[in-house]
């Protein structure tokens, strides 16, 4: 019983991951796309971008702000930087 459609959950996994990984891991965005199955690293910033309207760069930044304390307003581990299921 999901709100989304298969494509749509797949969707929603890869960017829990890959914002893990920007946050948290010590790898090149290239690699991460790599690790999540993207061929071309310039194919995972288009779909990371369109999906939560930051650059995977960007979500980075912010990202280990807030880790270290000095969180934005608009916190980019939380639920409000990403578009809703099918806002394709």
């Amino acid at each position: 019983v999901l709100r989304t459609s298969a494509l749509g959950a797949v969707h929603e996994r890869l960017l829990l991951e890959a914002k893990r990984d920007l946050a948290y891991a010590q790898l090149s965005v290239k690699e991460i796309a790599l690790t999540l199955g993207f061929a071309d690293a310039a194919y995972f910033t288009r779909f990371f971008t369109r999906h939560t309207g930051l650059s995977p760069r960007r979500f980075r930044d912010l990202a280990r702000r807030q880790l270290a304390g000095a969180a934005p307003a608009k916190t980019p581990l939380s639920e409000e930087s990403r578009s809703a299921p099918g806002e394709d």
